[in-house]
């Protein structure tokens, strides 16, 4: 099994780590191997706490299932009453902004046939999640209502926002 280089035959090793099946080279086709897991956040509209327990728990399986639908796997859901996270491994043909613009959409139909003056507000944050943090952002949005006991959106905002090394303007944080 080799590569052409150049016109030099170079042979395709695999490190030992690495499953052997992982990987196929037929010379001919290779394929692609992504993990783009994305932590999504976004809140209601003026942070209006329209998320109450039973219907956020309905909507949390909703957001799961429009992932599902959009081909996407949902890893982590969750939220308290004026906001969601969602981690996701989306597929290397989707487009975070696009993804997002679906899933609110989807959602905020659904919501609105429950409470007609709900609305998602403009924007979210998106940020890219090694597999190595999966398990700690998995249990960061689990624990979500705890969390919130101590520390506000606005102060979890900014903390995301600096860990992320994102960098914004507070006259558009609202």
């Amino acid at each position: 099994m080799g590569a052409c280089t150049h016109g030099r035959e170079r042979k395709i090793t695999t490190p030992k780590w690495v499953a052997q099946d992982l990987f196929r080279y037929d010379g001919l086709n290779v394929s692609t191997y992504l993990a783009l897991n994305i932590h999504i956040i976004f809140s209601t509209k003026n942070r209006t706490p329209f998320l109450t327990d039973g219907l956020l728990d309905q909507l949390l399986r909703y957001i799961v299932g429009t992932i599902v639908g959009l081909g996407a796997v949902s890893i982590k859901v969750g939220g308290v009453a004026d906001h969601v996270h969602i981690l996701v491994r989306i597929k290397s043909t989707q487009n975070v902004s696009n993804f997002v613009q679906e899933l609110k959409k989807s959602s905020s139909h659904w919501m609105r046939e429950r409470v007609p003056s709900f609305a998602w507000q403009d924007g979210y944050a998106a940020i890219a999640v090694s597999p190595s943090d999966l398990n700690m952002i998995s249990n960061y949005i689990l624990n979500q209502a705890e969390h919130h006991h101590e520390v506000t959106f606005e102060e979890e905002r900014l903390e995301i926002l600096k860990l992320a090394a994102i960098d914004y303007d507070p006259r558009y944080l609202d």
